[in-house]
């Protein structure tokens, strides 16, 4: 059970871990960041100790039955990766027009190409937005 414990710490370190609060941070527009990354924060908190919490009452009760629970939660998170849109190479400014209706629940996520001449030229810049295909 030790060992188990170890290899989840590692692998959540090193993966789940840091994406929870990069992503967060970058998703939301910055009129609302601030509070909107204490409510994440919290909420990452409240989730964690749920989890400690759960664990001392689960596993007493129903043994090693307890991690097919947390592995069906782990699949649910694997499922809801998929669906979030790539940020990878993308600005602050193309996350939020890529989140903001997608966090209103208007229209599915978009991929956006911001192109301009230079990187200091953003009055000349040309947006073109096309829906992604899932």
């Amino acid at each position: 059970m030790a060992g188990a414990i170890l290899v989840h710490t590692f692998a959540y370190a090193c993966g789940w871990g840091p994406i929870t609060w990069v992503f967060c941070a970058e998703i939301f527009p910055l009129k609302y960041k601030s509070k909107a990354s204490g409510l994440v924060t919290s909420a990452h908190w409240v989730g964690f100790y749920i989890v400690v919490r759960a664990s001392g009452l689960l596993l007493p009760a129903v043994g090693f039955q307890m991690f097919w629970i947390f592995a069906l939660f782990n699949a649910l998170g694997a499922f809801a990766s998929v669906l979030m849109p790539e940020t990878k190479g993308k600005t602050l400014e193309e996350i939020q027009l890529i989140f903001d209706p997608w966090l209103r629940g208007e229209e599915t996520p978009r991929e956006v190409m911001i192109c301009g001449q230079d990187d200091s030229d953003y009055d000349n810049y040309e947006l073109r937005v096309k829906p992604v295909n899932f």
